[in-house]
């Protein structure tokens, strides 16, 4: 019960049990109830490197707590297990910025590269989503200061990937503005930052402009999101979808301080979040109201003037 330890590894990253099954009863395919799983460093000397990646690190794992331990992956930096998935960063040999992400759905014993369809340097990953069999992954194609990255998708293995959605707003920690609606399948809501390739070209960095999309086939087509024709008190918006094709509903996601999108399994169809009707996405706390949808996102109407806590 704690009161006598042992040493197992020094010089240690990230370290997980085996995972287990969904409700918790049995161990995954593959692995034993003493299976540990670990990132640790080479070489063991001067002060552990912490949060870079590193071709001195690799992925180790151990059935026996430690004992024996053998390479599952060299250069492997971060692993993530979600449902049937085991994701792996691993590190290029010749340029540490690097990193490719390696997928097994057969409890580690294969690792293949997941494909993206474009050869761009792959700097940083977040796995969006995995619940419906597939993968939402976003990938930071820039350097960590971008705010943006691109959305794809993947076949039932988790390996080959095609573009959904570009410029997907991000922020320094990895967090998406990228939110599945609980109790339904294929809606999701994301934001995208609209002058990202303006703020490229001219080297210049705008405060970022974002517009917010929904989708109800699982990242195959994107749209705006139709706004509601008056306020609460039955006022009209600054802009009418009817007059302008570019007015729509814009909401905060999880990448700034508002209140974020949000729906339950227990309330089918039912979501709140605060944003505001306009060109994009306001921050002005006089523009910023709360917002709800009683079918999944297909319509909206405003609950309260202001932005409220939900």
């Amino acid at each position: 019960l704690g009161r006598t330890w042992r040493l197992v590894s020094r010089y240690v990253a990230q370290f997980e049990w085996a995972p287990a099954t969904a409700d918790g009863a049995a161990l995954k395919e593959g692995f034993q109830k003493e299976t540990l799983l670990m990132v640790a460093y080479e070489h063991q000397t001067g002060n552990q490197p912490f949060g870079v990646w590193s071709n001195k690190a690799s992925m180790i794992r151990s059935d026996d707590l430690g004992k024996t331990k053998y390479t599952l992956l060299p250069r492997g930096n971060r692993f993530l297990f979600l449902e049937k998935f085991l994701f792996v960063a691993v590190v290029n040999l010749h340029h540490e910025t690097q990193v490719n992400l390696y997928v097994s759905s057969e409890g580690g014993r294969i690792f293949n590269k997941a494909r993206l369809p474009f050869q761009l340097t792959e700097h940083s990953y977040t796995i969006l989503d995995t619940s419906e069999g597939s993968v939402f992954l976003h990938v930071n194609h820039g350097d960590f200061h971008t705010g943006y990255g691109n959305i794809y998708l993947s076949d039932a293995e988790g390996l080959r990937f095609s573009l959904s959605l570009r410029n997907n707003k991000r922020d320094a920690q990895g967090r998406c503005d990228f939110e599945k609606l609980q109790g339904i399948e294929g809606i999701y809501i994301t934001n995208e930052q609209i002058n990202a390739e303006a703020d490229l070209e001219g080297g210049r960095h705008e405060k970022p402009r974002l517009r917010t999309k929904i989708t109800f086939d699982k990242g195959g087509k994107w749209q705006t999101l139709k706004p509601p024709l008056t306020t609460d008190k039955g006022r009209d918006f600054p802009c009418r979808a009817d007059d302008d094709p570019a007015c729509s509903l814009h909401l905060h996601g999880v990448t700034d301080s508002w209140g974020p999108f949000y729906s339950s399994k227990n309330a089918v169809g039912i979501v709140m979040a605060t944003g505001n009707v306009g060109h994009h996405l306001s921050s002005k706390e006089d523009e910023v109201h709360t917002f709800f949808s009683r079918d999944a996102g297909l319509t909206w109407q405003m609950a309260r003037r202001g932005s409220h806590i939900y």
